[in-house]
């Protein structure tokens, strides 16, 4: 198996873990308190559910995939494939947890994986650009202005929280990808240790673990995950775009943006099938 080949096949690997991971998740949350704060408290208590443990190690395996897939593919083709994550959720809460009374739901996600199939097509892999250092600082120092955010629209109530919360931890997720992507592998290996961008790496995913979670107390994995997988789709998309090389085959901006029309309107009907239809949680 070739190089590409194998950066593929990372890649529907982390889909399947997230997948898989958003539903186990979504039956540990459940079984807590609400959560009114942004804190590692309730991740610790959550850990000692099995459900939930299960898919923390599926998410901490995809994060090891995602890291090797985005050396070789195109942040704009390997979140794109990773985004299905979100058709594996839906089959999972829809045939074996049987959640879904609605089939409007499958025209939502058709929309979904369609306009991300369209933008997986038009991205053109290219060389990864020396990254100047204030780059780099610029990616870590994002973290800030996020963990307010999720702490802020964690103590808020309403419906709409859900969806912010997606968001935030679509980009904390998307922030994995783009960190992933110029994380170099020291030799020998456990020199990672000794690198800031490792603890960077780290950091995007807890808080985007627990901004995910808090969003899974508020609605259900599939309506969560679509927004989230939409965000951590299109945000390491436009830095591969604007950082990193990464850009639309010539004349093919229309079909990108029909792409982008239909995915995140499909996440949008999907998001609100539960105020609009009866949704069986």
């Amino acid at each position: 198996m070739n190089m590409f080949a194998a950066a593929l096949t990372a890649a529907f690997g982390v889909a399947v873990c997230n997948g898989v991971a958003a539903v186990l998740q979504k039956s540990g949350a459940d079984s807590a308190p609400p959560a009114r704060s942004l804190k590692l408290g309730l991740f610790v208590r959550l850990i000692q559910n099995w459900q939930y443990l299960l898919g923390t190690l599926l998410d901490v395996l995809a994060g090891g995939l995602i890291v090797f897939a985005v050396h070789t593919l195109p942040l704009f083709l390997a979140e794109s494939i990773v985004a299905s994550s979100v058709a594996i959720t839906f089959l999972i809460e829809r045939f074996i947890l049987h959640r879904y009374s609605v089939r409007l739901a499958y025209l939502a996600i058709g929309l979904v994986v369609a306009g991300l199939v369209l933008l997986a097509f038009t991205a053109v892999p290219e060389t990864v650009r020396h990254i100047p250092v204030s780059t780099k600082w610029g990616i870590g120092l994002a973290l800030i202005p996020l963990a307010l955010l999720g702490a802020m629209c964690s103590r808020l109530q309403g419906h709409w929280t859900a969806a912010a919360l997606a968001v935030l931890s679509g980009i904390g997720f998307g922030g994995t990808a783009v960190v992933g992507r110029i994380l170099n592998y020291p030799q020998p290996f456990w020199r990672l240790v000794l690198e800031p961008l490792a603890y960077v790496f780290a950091a995007y995913g807890l808080l985007a673990v627990l901004l995910f979670t808090i969003g899974l107390q508020r609605t259900t994995a599939t309506a969560l995950a679509t927004v989230m997988v939409i965000t951590e789709t299109i945000v390491p998309a436009a830095v591969g775009i604007a950082l990193f090389g990464d850009h639309v085959h010539a004349g093919l901006w229309p079909v990108a943006a029909v792409g982008l029309i239909a995915a995140i309107g499909g996440a949008v009907l999907l998001s609100t099938i539960r105020q609009k239809q009866k949704l069986i949680e």
